[in-house]
């Protein structure tokens, strides 16, 4: 018994190192290419970067179980250095496996340590199989499928500076409106790979943060009609869709609002902190449950208090209050 008990936690640590391995080798290659570190997440724990200050707080995104956010320290250009950066985590668990295998044998055949070593190996396998080889899931993509999307995709690459770049600004407290203007057109509308639609979404948040919500709805039938769109972004759109809609008919003065509820899938999207003024609208607006209007915005601010992205978290909150000055 006790004996299993150590085997089962042998491969549960083996597993959290390897994840912990992964996101190291992100840091590290990411690093070493010309990007600088912003934030470090091992599941919900995360360390993060603000005002030159490292902070500790809570965030989740559905399909990872860690991710290193670095951004740029160079120029947007079509021949950014983007594979070390997304590659270094398969290639750090495939280094640690090949250690593992190496020095496993310099235990006996019947040492549990022999055993603990032997899952730290087909785990480390498995995360560079699983991370390495492109594959597209349901809600979001591998390191080895935005490997592939950049290859040959000069868009692609300005995207995926662009949104790591917004990462940055947005993380130190700027707002979208002052980001440069030239950051949000000039590429093209393939939401189908997930870097360009990436970068559409912070597009997306510029239009809501400027409350131009025809360019908002515009954009996020775009995405939705788009076949192939990762549902992380997809499920983002329709929030987004609704809500636009929503705010549409509010400020066309109709009485009625016509809103399609859908499957709950405000935290299946990137932006989750972005679920409240969904929730506000629907809830307050549109069915007038104005006593839950406080409880939403205290659920709003408890979670404001440890979510890594300042700039996020202002954009919801300036959204929220603008939406508290419609009840009448």
């Amino acid at each position: 018994m006790l004996e299993t008990t150590f085997l089962i936690l042998g491969a549960i640590i083996s597993s959290f190192l390897q994840v912990f391995i992964h996101e190291i080798g992100h840091l590290i290659f990411g690093i070493a290419t010309g990007y600088k570190f912003l934030s470090f997440r091992i599941f919900n724990l995360v360390f993060y970067k603000h005002n030159q200050k490292i902070y500790i707080g809570k965030h989740c995104l559905l399909g990872t179980g860690g991710q290193c956010i670095l951004t740029p320290g160079f120029q947007e250009s079509e021949n950014i250095p983007y594979f070390f950066y997304n590659a270094g985590g398969f290639i750090a668990n495939f280094f640690t496996a090949v250690i593992a295998g190496r020095i496993v044998f310099m235990f006996p055949e019947e040492s549990i340590f022999r055993t603990v070593i032997t899952f730290f190996f087909i785990i480390g396998l498995i995360f560079t199989i699983v991370n390495g080889f492109p594959f597209k899931g349901r809600l979001i993509g591998n390191d080895g499928y935005n490997i592939l999307k950049m290859i040959h995709n000069s868009q692609a690459k300005r995207a995926f500076w662009r949104q790591y770049k917004f990462n940055e600004l947005l993380s130190n407290g700027t707002k979208l409106n002052d980001c440069p203007r030239e950051w949000f057109s000039n590429l093209n509308e393939d939401y189908s790979n997930p870097l360009i639609c990436g970068w559409a979404i912070y597009v997306l948040f510029y239009h809501l943060e400027k409350q131009d919500y025809e360019e908002a709805l515009k954009l996020c039938n775009k995405i939705i009609d788009t076949k192939g769109v990762m549902g992380l972004y997809k499920n983002e759109a329709i929030c987004e869709k609704q809500f636009s809609e929503i705010m549409i008919s509010l400020n066309s003065g109709e009485k009625e609002v016509k809103y399609i509820r859908t499957k709950n899938i405000f935290k299946e999207r990137i932006v989750t902190i972005a679920g409240f003024h969904n929730i506000y609208a629907y809830r307050v607006l549109v069915l007038g449950h104005y006593e839950e209007a406080v409880g939403i915005l205290n659920a709003f601010e408890k979670k404001a208090l440890t979510y890594s992205n300042k700039g996020l978290v202002d954009l919801e909150r300036n959204i929220l209050y603008s939406l508290k000055t419609m009840i009448t």
